[in-house]
């Protein structure tokens, strides 16, 4: 059953960003609690990006800055160190950029969904500076848990020496 009533009537008015709701008096109410609750505020976002240079040495060495982790990886690197850290607030919808130390990090805020409490980042994309160019590294879609660090490895290969590990961590 649809919230408007048989003698109801919708027109949507995209060029003029317009709604127009037409039904019984008794009906309004309730197609206006619905719009309400439907067109809420965007939530306000915080992405907090890390990179991390892991590679394999003969020994371990483990950044204090990176420990956390170190804990977390399941992979052989034993030599991990910071290359920097960035935050990017903004909003649903909104853009985002970060830069760190030669690295970009494009992005979108996506939506913010309160029952997983969860956030996507959409078009999330690394790029490394070369020069006066950026050379694109990796473009995925992140389903973040507000809260939950996920932790993005890059190598060119499997067994490579070296990899970077890219740090998410979505707030509200």
């Amino acid at each position: 059953m649809g919230i408007l009533s048989a003698e109801g009537s919708m027109s949507i008015q995209p060029t003029a960003n317009s709604l127009v709701v037409t039904d019984l008096p008794e009906n309004m109410k309730k197609i206006g609690a619905a719009l309400a609750a439907f067109d809420a505020p965007a939530q306000a976002l915080r992405l907090s990006i890390r990179l991390v240079s892991a590679s394999r040495g003969a020994e371990s060495k483990v950044d204090a800055a990176v420990a956390d982790v170190a804990s977390k990886l399941t992979l052989r690197y034993n030599v991990l160190e910071s290359i920097g850290t960035a935050q990017a607030n903004g909003r649903e919808g909104e853009p985002g950029v970060v830069t760190i130390n030669g690295y970009r990090a494009d992005f979108r805020f996506g939506e913010y969904d309160p029952a997983s409490d969860s956030v996507q980042v959409v078009d999330f994309k690394l790029f490394r500076a070369e020069g006066d160019q950026l050379a694109p590294m990796l473009k995925t879609t992140l389903n973040l848990k507000v809260g939950q660090t996920v932790i993005i490895g890059a190598a060119k290969q499997p067994q490579s020496q070296r990899a970077l590990m890219i740090v998410v961590t979505a707030q509200r």
